[in-house]
């Protein structure tokens, strides 16, 4: 997988949310679109 799409993923989990709750529910998103796009 490309370096570039695995930074956007981190950037997308972590670089936007300030709310804990939402920050944990966007990184758990970005990491099962990160999982699927590696299996896919």
């Amino acid at each position: 997988m490309p370096k570039n799409l695995i930074q956007i993923y981190l950037n997308e989990a972590y670089g936007t949310e300030k709310d804990p709750d939402s920050l944990n529910r966007r990184k758990e998103k970005a990491f099962r679109d990160l999982i699927m796009g590696i299996l896919l």
